[in-house]
């Protein structure tokens, strides 16, 4: 896994950071090919259907296949130490232990026992809504995307933006976007309560019933001849 220098200090001045490469071009393709293989999913959410906008995704079961799970633990060992210094500057300190499989036994006693790893599919015009992503009193406060097809060959248009209101204004009116380059990855915070906005450039976190920190993806200009995949290990890991 190579991960950008930066990516660390761009979380705490901007609430996101690129990690950097992450899977190989083949890697890319093994994932994307799981889609039609129903026996590695749990659960499959048509977002029409919920309102949380259009397109599709589905939670991935176990075990987790490769190499989703291997980098899901490598991930974790990484973010983990950022973790507990995010929540203490939010006034919630949490003791995320160092590897992966300690955090998940905890997770499971408290009731969190299914996998939140998934897999997104776009077509033409499809879109993801701002939304506070999480659930659970066990979560961690970060999620990380990956980026699984081919900008400009197999999609054009589209855009990862992390936004919010309130206090995280800083944010969401610049609606940054952060890509979505195949095999490339971003790290970005999650809300850890309802209305809670995560630290933000220059200043620590405000409570508001509108504060949130989100992802949507707006798909609005993707080619027809193929839709777009990407990658979420989620915040709420179980």
């Amino acid at each position: 896994m190579k991960v950008s220098p930066d990516a660390i200090e761009n979380l705490w001045s901007r609430g996101y950071g690129r990690l950097g490469t992450v899977l190989s071009q083949r890697e890319c393709e093994a994932i994307r090919s799981l889609y039609a293989q129903p026996e590695h999913f749990r659960s499959r959410i048509d977002m029409a259907r919920y309102r949380f906008g259009r397109g599709e995704y589905q939670y991935f079961n176990y075990p987790l296949p490769d190499p989703i799970g291997p980098l899901r633990r490598e991930l974790y060992c990484f973010l983990a130490p950022t973790a507990r210094d995010w929540m203490t500057a939010l006034s919630l300190p949490k003791e995320y232990p160092a590897d992966l499989a300690t955090f998940l036994d905890q997770c499971h006693e408290a009731g969190q026992s299914r996998p939140t790893p998934l897999l997104l599919r776009y077509q033409a015009g499809d879109f993801n809504c701002l939304h506070q992503d999480l659930y659970g009193e066990m979560f961690f406060p970060f999620q990380v995307v990956v980026g699984l097809s081919r900008p400009d060959e197999e999609f054009t248009g589209g855009e990862f933006a992390i936004g919010g209101t309130a206090a995280a204004s800083a944010i969401c009116r610049a609606r940054d976007s952060v890509g979505t380059r195949r095999g490339s990855s971003h790290h970005h915070a999650v809300s850890p309560g309802e209305g809670n906005a995560g630290p933000l450039p220059h200043e620590f976190p405000a409570r508001s019933e509108s504060a949130v920190i989100g992802g949507a993806l707006h798909a609005g200009d993707y080619l027809p001849r193929c839709g777009v995949a990407l990658l979420q290990l989620s915040g709420l890991i179980a």
